[in-house]
């Protein structure tokens, strides 16, 4: 069940009360409310902007810091005729920033414009030297840097030297010294006031070019109304550097995506054509998983600069042309990803270092830097701790890392900068470079941070869930309503909500390879059904389940013109209300149908008369009390319904015990979850998984066929029941000295009806004269002389029979092995001739043994229902005395 309990729920604390309030005043539903709540909308007027984004809620450019100076460079630079270059970065947010102010140039009518976007693997990120050498020898004379340039200091004086002036727009976080540029424009510059300091590169380059078209195209000035029409290529960058999806990127990226359905882009439209994307399933999802990976491709495998030309082109068969070169290199990258994704999973599982390490340091010769980071992030996924991935060539390392909560990776890789060459970040993400040499001291630093900074719990994957509700609370109208928080991406989450206890009817695995799962709900939930993607190899963990609980996204499924709910499920756990019962169940199916044994099979290991047995404490510490002659049923309800005291049943086999449970747990509904059977017979996973959910919670009611239980499982001052006649005394001082220890109470319950049943349990058990000679003529019938016959078989075909208890057959095999009639091989039982004279039992010493100990039985069996208690206390005194 491992599969079901991987994963850590955090469920934010709800606040009803004030969910309440904030419901009523926008007329919305309190779950809604309460989801508000958690993203830190608090007030009427926030949600209104929340659920419904306006453009009117873009600010003004020269909220900017250097926004003056960056236009008025710009211009004069235009007036001049200087040419102009605009330096990009190779990923979607840098090469969407680039096509942008290409676009926004040509519309002003200036034509000494080009672009630059460097190399990733020849060039690295941001400004390098020699591209500022190329771009001074063909003549540039501003350089406007897009996605980059915050922290290129000495790159951005080098570009002065040689006669250009820079204009810098960038989002990354600026260094102790901005670069000497004739503008520097990031919203996290410390000095700059800017309301909203989440924007991506592009929305960056969005602003500076609002302030261009206010500037010098004459726009209006209301913000909302200028450069609109490119709202497409600014909410593609955005969604895909992965942006915070609130406040001013929401409108963006909302009003972005709904011009990208219509865009008049040509290289926008090529892109979806290939990519599959129709206007009806755009989304921040498919951009951010069709449209985004085959413009990073490029980047990753060659030159992104023919990104910009895709996006800035008037010819479509160009756009085409590109856009379908961007497609193989995207099929190219996921090939040659998939390949160094084995190669590293197989480094991993032949060091065992996930077994040991809590950052996992993987590298290799001729890895691809290009993918590597993915390569990363799919480790992450896979065995959830920090991931350094690192490609190897003429015994440098260039890597890539990636992180989970809690481990601030920037900051990791700082404690370990004397290994390092190089290194560059943030929290979640970064690069490194080294030495190949240093590649086993830097595991080993980073692990020793590590292992200070995370605790194993950090090391348990984490599902983030916003509210729990009944599935029966999900309505239209709530799906509609949650659906109003799209578009989803960081700091904006699609909802998951979580329901406890939801009955299941059915599972089935659905889809290629049944890789997916659909859940059937019974009909009080008001669900029909429920749909996991990835969860098949679930399947085997919960068809025995009655009852799950599932962290999941509501939705509405359209199928054939109906509607209906469908939770699109995140996680499933066995429901904790039922696990436990779900264990009984499991335990009582176990058993079903099968011969039993019984206390009596191995009672010979016990004193069978007073004065026998090993010596053993007294028991003045147990209270004794007498309920021989009263209605079991009663005295059994007044007691779990009075005690307070955790309650052991002891009874004289483990299938009655599965049905005794089964009978409590229907009489008392909110005990279901607490009632457990526990047996030696069980099998060890069974006992195991009793003994785990004990130490969670502790079993209120154990109903046992053993004399003795781990002492893990009992609390203190437990109460035993002895529901049946134990087969000799020192077995009842056996299971009363356990209740003696913790200060507990023994309570008798056996009559002259347990006096009958016990003779009748000692028969299948214990065989007398009778019984053998019934057994050796069913011998004879099913098997051949000679031949060895399984001894599983034997029991299956004559126990059930013959009510024998499997020990009951082996004492009679036994007994005939002794008299020569038959005798044991590896493979079973091996049958001889039939005596020619009839047998005489008495010649046997096991079957001598085997009368004598079912005779001392029976002498306890006549006489311990009807003796009063204080000859029972008497002759457990002078057992624990006994020498």
């Amino acid at each position: 069940m491992t599969a079901l309990a991987e994963t850590r729920w955090m469920i934010q604390p709800n606040d009803p009360e004030r969910a309440r309030v904030l419901a009523q005043a926008v007329g919305i539903s309190p779950i809604t409310a309460q989801l508000l709540l958690n993203r830190g909308i608090t007030t009427p007027k926030a949600a209104q902007e929340f659920l419904y984004p306006s453009l009117s809620q873009l600010h003004s450019p020269y909220g900017l810091a250097d926004m003056d100076r960056a236009v008025a460079t710009i211009v004069a630079a235009m007036e001049a005729g200087l040419p102009i270059t605009i330096y990009g970065d190779y990923d979607v947010d840098g090469t969407s920033s680039a096509a942008l102010l290409i676009n926004v140039f040509r519309r002003l009518g200036v034509s000494h414009v080009d672009y630059y976007i460097p190399h990733r693997i020849d060039e690295g990120y941001g400004l390098n030297e020699a591209a500022i050498y190329d771009l001074a020898q063909r003549g540039s004379k501003l350089l406007i840097t897009v996605d980059c340039g915050v922290t290129a200091v000495e790159e951005v004086a080098l570009a002065q030297r040689l006669g250009m002036q820079v204009v810098v727009t960038d989002h990354h976080q600026p260094g102790r010294e901005l670069p000497a540029a004739e503008a520097v424009i990031d919203p996290h510059r410390s000095d700059c006031r800017y309301p909203f300091p989440h924007l991506a590169g592009v929305g960056v380059a969005f602003k500076l070019a609002q302030a261009l078209l206010h500037t010098v195209g004459g726009a209006p000035d209301r913000w909302d109304e200028v450069g609109t029409e490119w709202l497409d290529l600014v909410a593609l960058g955005t969604i895909a550097d992965v942006a915070s999806v609130h406040g001013e990127n929401r409108a963006i990226i909302k009003y972005g995506l709904e011009r990208m359905a219509a865009s008049a882009n040509l290289g926008i439209q090529a892109l979806m054509e290939v990519a599959r994307v129709t206007p009806e399933t755009l989304s921040a999802t498919t951009v951010s998983f069709g449209l985004a990976p085959r413009i990073n491709a490029m980047g990753r495998m060659d030159d992104a600069g023919k990104v910009v030309e895709m996006l800035t082109t008037a010819d479509y068969a160009r756009a085409k042309e590109i856009a379908e070169t961007l497609d193989e290199y995207n099929a190219s990258r996921r090939s040659l990803e998939a390949e160094i994704l084995q190669e590293a999973i197989a480094l991993v599982e032949e060091s065992k270092s996930y077994l040991t390490d809590k950052v996992l340091v993987v590298a290799k010769e001729g890895w691809h830097h290009g993918v590597i980071g993915i390569v990363a992030s799919r480790l992450v996924e896979r065995y959830y701790r920090p991931v350094i991935v690192v490609a190897l060539e003429d015994g440098i390392g260039k890597g890539s890392a990636r992180s989970i909560d809690g481990f601030d990776l920037f900051a990791a890789l700082k404690e370990c900068h004397e290994v390092l060459v190089g290194y560059g970040g943030h929290t979640m993400a970064a690069g490194i470079s080294l030495r190949q040499d240093k590649l086993t001291e830097l595991r080993q630093r980073i692990n020793q941070v590590a292992d200070q900074w995370l605790t194993p719990e950090d090391l348990i994957p984490r599902l983030l869930a916003e509210a729990e509700v009944a599935l029966s609370d999900l309505s239209f109208r709530l799906v509609e309503e949650l659906n109003l928080f799209a578009p989803f991406g960081p700091d904006n989450p699609p909802p998951v909500l979580t329901s406890r206890g939801v009955p299941l009817r059915e599972v089935r695995a659905v889809g290629k390879e049944h890789r997916h799962l659909q859940l059937y709900f019974a009909p009080e939930t008001g669900i029909r059904q429920g749909i996991a993607f990835g969860f098949g190899a679930m399947k085997e963990d919960l068809l025995h389940l009655s009852h799950v609980d599932i962290a999941y996204c509501p939705d509405i499924n359209e199928f054939n013109g109906e509607r209906s709910l469908q939770p699109k499920i995140k996680d499933i756990k066995i429901a904790q209300e039922y696990l436990r019962a779900s264990l009984l169940s499991r335990i009582s199916d176990r058993f079903q149908g099968l011969p039993e044994s019984t206390a009596y099979d191995h009672v010979e290991a016990f004193g069978l008369l007073e004065g026998e047995g090993t010596p053993a404490p007294a028991l003045s510490d147990c209270r004794w009390l007498d309920g021989r002659g009263e209605n079991k049923g009663d005295y059994l309800r007044d007691v779990i319904g009075a005690s307070a005291n955790p309650l052991v049943i002891w009874v004289n086999r483990v299938g009655f015990a599965c049905a005794l449970a089964d009978n409590i747990a229907a009489a008392f509904p909110g005990l279901s979850g607490g009632i457990t059977v526990y047996s030696h017979q069980m099998e060890q996973s069974l006992q195991d998984e009793c003994l785990c959910y004990h130490q969670e919670l502790p079993w209120r009611v154990i109903v046992t066929d053993a004399d003795q239980l781990p002492s893990s499982l009992l609390g203190p001052h437990p109460d035993l029941l002895v529901y049946h006649l134990p087969p000799s005394p020192y077995y009842l001082w056996h299971l009363a000295q356990q209740c003696q220890s913790r200060q507990g109470a023994v309570h008798l319950l056996f009559d002259e009806m347990d006096s009958t049943q016990a003779r009748q349990l000692l028969a299948w058990s214990w065989p007398d004269a009778d019984q053998l000679r019934r057994i050796y003529v069913e011998l004879y019938r099913l098997c051949t002389v000679g031949v060895a016959e399984p001894l599983e078989e034997l029991f299956l075909d004559i126990g059930p029979r013959l009510r024998l208890t499997r020990q009951g057959l082996l004492r009679a095999l036994e007994v005939f092995v002794e008299l020569g009639l038959c005798q044991f091989s590896e493979t079973g039982l091996v049958l001889g001739e039939a005596p020619k004279n009839r047998l005489d039992l008495e010649l046997s010493v096991r079957y001598n043994n085997v009368v004598q100990s079912r005779e001392r039985m029976e002498k306890w069996i006549e006489s311990a229902s009807q003796r009063p208690m204080s000859l029972l206390r008497q002759m457990l005194a002078k057992l624990a005395e006994a020498v």
